[in-house]
């Protein structure tokens, strides 16, 4: 893979979200886009990141409702497997987001 190349072409879709979020005037929009290639580990055994991110948050209550939705909705494999939702009211429950 050209992870470079990958990469940019990452953070050029982000821009495209934002150009989208502005032309269609969503003034409240919260986002958060984190994307990044692991690179072989070094020699002191941590691997290294190559990241793209993108956010839209205005403050640390925004910040701790995505952190707190990305936990809620974590799936760590089989042994953690969700209940499930009931629609996306019930995804998005406890975040203070109202779908009119």
């Amino acid at each position: 893979m050209k992870r470079e190349e990958f990469l940019l072409k990452v953070q050029r879709i982000c821009f495209d979200i934002e150009k989208l979020t502005e032309e269609y005037g969503a003034d409240k929009v919260i986002s958060l886009v984190v994307l990044g290639c692991i690179e072989d580990h070094h020699a002191d055994g941590i691997p290294r990141m190559s990241a793209i991110y993108n956010y839209n948050i205005e403050d640390k209550r925004e910040l701790d409702c995505i952190v707190d939705f990305v936990d809620a909705t974590w799936d760590s494999g089989p042994d953690d497997k969700p209940d499930g939702y009931n629609g996306i009211d019930d995804l998005l429950d406890g975040l203070g987001i109202d779908l009119e």
